[in-house]
C-alpha cells in the first residue's frame, strides 16, 4: 500500500509479506517527476528497496528488492495508491 501526501511530492508505504505477519513500514520517500526510489538497511545489510514510476495518476509500477525481507527475492508489483489524510 502505497500513501501519497496530497502534495504529490512524498509518499509512504507499508508492506506486507505473508499472512499473519504485520506490516513493515517504508521510510518517507520523494517523488520526483513520477519517479522514486526508498530502501531500508540495517547497518550494511539490505532489508529492502523499493523503485517504481507512476503509470496513472493511481497506479505505480514497484520493484521489490526483498533482501532479507520475506523470501529474499525480487518481484515486480502494480501498487494501487491510496490517498494520505
Amino acid at each position: 500500500m502505497i500513501k501519497v501526501a496530497p502534495s504529490g511530492a512524498a509518499a509512504t508505504a507499508q508492506l506486507y509479506c505473508g499472512t499473519g505477519r504485520g506490516p513493515t513500514g517504508v521510510p518517507k520517500f520523494v517523488i520526483a517527476k513520477g519517479r522514486f526510489t526508498v530502501a531500508r538497511r540495517q547497518g550494511t545489510i539490505l532489508i529492502f528497496s523499493l523503485k517504481g514510476r507512476f503509470t496513472t495518476r493511481t497506479k505505480a509500477t514497484v520493484v521489490l528488492h526483498s533482501g532479507v525481507f520475506c523470501d529474499g527475492k525480487s518481484t515486480m508489483i502494480t501498487a494501487e495508491l491510496v490517498p494520505a489524510s
